[in-house]
């Protein structure tokens, strides 16, 4: 991960338990700053304003995640073991996990706005890390498989790590659902298992069956 600015990184952790707690309407700048022991024109300073530091908030999110599993994939040799060791993470995680689902979720003008007018360079489809994911894939089929059906082969993996895991860390479902709240670990690396077997079977049995179906690049 790239080195950031000790006051600019102060203010973005501070701003992300807050934002997570508070919402984006629900934080103010000040309150930011007074949390972070920083004046107002330091924030201003490093990132003009409340929407601007909404996204930067995100964005080192996504780089944590991505950082993380480049780690597992250099540490684990199959994609079952790379989407346990995920869904691990996530669980060990869960409230940086639930801290994104929160921001994905706000719909502020204001963040569109600035979303819109950002200089971030990376608009590739597909979660944060995907590349290592795709690696861990090729390591058990092959990569004679169509770029669809390998983005479909991701979407369906990492797709159901990370609802499994939101409904895991989720306090509320733990609750509601106190039954699934006391589930054994081998209950959830089952679940992994089956649906990892099952798309690197259809990858393996099919690799081209969706190479005619168009795909955002």
């Amino acid at each position: 991960m790239n080195k950031i600015n000790p006051t600019k990184l102060k203010i973005i952790e501070v701003a992300k338990v807050l934002f997570a707690n508070n919402g984006f309407e629900g934080t103010s700048v000040r309150d930011i700053a007074k949390a972070a022991d920083v004046n107002l024109a330091a924030i201003n300073y490093h990132f003009n304003n409340k929407a601007n530091l909404y996204l930067e908030v995100f964005k080192q999110n996504c780089e944590e995640l991505r950082c993380n599993l480049e780690e597992i994939y250099n540490t684990t040799k199959t994609t079952q073991e790379f989407a346990w060791k995920m869904f691990e993470t996530f669980i060990e995680n869960g409230d940086s996990l639930m801290n994104s689902f929160k921001m994905m979720l706000t719909n502020s003008e204001e963040i569109k706005a600035a979303a819109a007018l950002s200089t971030d360079d990376d608009d590739s489809c597909g979660p944060p890390g995907q590349d290592f994911l795709i690696q861990s894939i090729i390591r058990d089929v092959g990569d004679d498989v169509c770029p669809v059906s390998m983005r479909l082969a991701v979407a369906c993996i990492f797709t159901h790590v990370v609802h499994t895991a939101v409904m895991t860390s989720s306090g509320f479902m733990q609750q509601r659902f106190k039954k699934f709240s006391d589930l054994p670990d081998s209950f959830y690396q089952a679940k992994v298992t089956f649906l990892v077997e099952s798309v690197l079977n259809q990858l393996k049995n099919n690799p081209d069956q969706f190479k005619d179906i168009e795909w955002p690049s």
